[in-house]
């Protein structure tokens, strides 16, 4: 059904709509704050060793997106996706419980594999809902999105502050009642019934990804994309764990997270005047570029002063390495690819990204034991090759 044959619905105002959806979104990355800078650092208090947090992150990652498109395709069917989501929510707070429990490697595993298995899934279904609300009601999605972008900046910061202060053997207690934050918000989604669209993640099992992968420019684009993301493997597996190692505090650590998400939300602002300026194409290839050059001088910064302003500076290029990367990947798409195929295609972005990261998080812990942070010039090499890629994209069509 075309859009402009969908019934208006009055349950909602379109102001309404984006408050509750972004309500969720800052919700969500309340916990993501806490959980992605500082649960390697407690792993490795805890005694756990580089090869083991690399087995226990990639598992959180490819767990999680295997299993997505599952229940993306189950909150398809359901009589409202809201549901499904308000459950994952829940079922997701009851395994974070476990880490309350004294650690050990198998018990966070347990834990860990909860946590992919139910919480993966959160976000593409909530911007599932938040595309129901932008063609039923107008809603921006940038509106209803950045304050997520803005509360993990705060969060980072003050989380690090606070774990600086109280030992990150508290962790857990912090981390915890940050999981119950989405299971209560999500029972104020909005719910508007069984969905008329697919969610994107579900389009795979509906066909339309063979065909793209028959074209070598979307592969091409492809390549380039998952290449530019999946190069921040390590930063999210081990440079929190190698700052510490520097000698940086929890406040410094979560300053230097909080920077690249400030990066990050300042491109979101001016995305459109820069794609429209030099093009999704060129755009993508200084993505490689940046990512090259952030990667390789990581391991050159030390400590002091002298390295903790290099890391803030270095830490922006966040806004091309991520921001600019993931915009123009979806400029590409919806400017080229046939409306039929849209959700495979963003789909398939996903997927490449997350494998790829995933089981270079898995590698990343031997690397980092043999190399310690000129481990992170792998990722170097591989966002100079995403560069590559994209300036062999056409300057035409991806399709």
């Amino acid at each position: 059904m075309p859009d402009s044959a969908i019934p208006f619905d009055t349950r909602y105002t379109r102001r309404g709509y984006t408050v509750r959806t972004a309500l969720f979104y800052c919700a969500i990355f309340v916990s993501a704050a806490v959980f992605g800078p500082f649960f390697p650092l407690w792993l490795t208090h805890h005694g756990i060793e580089p090869t083991g947090i690399s087995i226990i992150l990639s598992t959180n990652m490819l767990i999680g997106v295997i299993l997505t498109p599952v229940f993306a395709m189950i909150a398809d069917r359901s009589p409202d996706r809201a549901i499904v989501l308000t459950i994952l929510c829940w079922l997701t707070f009851a395994f974070a419980c476990g880490f309350l429990l004294t650690p050990t490697f198998w018990g966070v595993l347990a834990a860990v594999i909860g946590l992919s298995v139910f919480g993966k899934p959160q976000v593409p279904l909530a911007e599932a809902i938040t595309l129901s609300g932008v063609r039923r009601y107008g809603v921006d999605y940038a509106t209803a999105r950045m304050p997520g972008s803005i509360v993990f900046m705060v969060c980072a910061f003050v989380a690090g502050f606070g774990i600086e202060k109280i030992g990150i053997d508290a962790w857990p207690l912090v981390y915890v009642p940050a999981v119950i934050l989405p299971a209560f918000v999500a029972l104020a989604m909005p719910r508007v019934g069984r969905p008329r669209y697919s969610t994107p993640i579900a389009a795979l099992a509906q066909g339309g990804a063979f065909g793209l992968l028959r074209s070598r420019p979307f592969v091409t684009m492809l390549t380039a994309s998952s290449l530019v993301g999946a190069s921040h493997a390590m930063l999210h597996g081990f440079s929190s764990i190698y700052w510490s190692q520097l000698g940086y505090s929890g406040a410094w650590i979560g300053a230097f997270w909080a920077v690249s998400v400030i990066a990050e939300v300042a491109f979101f602002r001016v995305s459109s005047r820069f794609i429209a300026r030099f093009g999704a194409r060129n755009l993508l290839m200084a993505a490689g570029l940046a990512g090259a050059a952030r990667w390789f001088l990581f391991p050159l910064l030390g400590g002091g002063w002298f390295g903790a302003t290099g890391f803030l500076v270095i830490q922006l290029a966040h806004a091309l390495t991520y921001a600019a990367a993931h915009l123009c990947t979806q400029h590409l798409i919806v400017r080229d690819i046939d409306e039929g195929d849209l959700g495979a295609a963003q789909s398939l972005v996903f997927l490449t990204t997350n494998l790829t990261m995933g089981l270079l998080i898995a590698a990343g812990g031997p690397l980092y034991v043999s190399l310690g942070g000129f481990s992170f010039w792998t990722m170097a090499v591989m966002s100079a090759a995403a560069a590559v890629a994209a300036w062999q994209l056409p300057e035409g069509e991806v399709q």
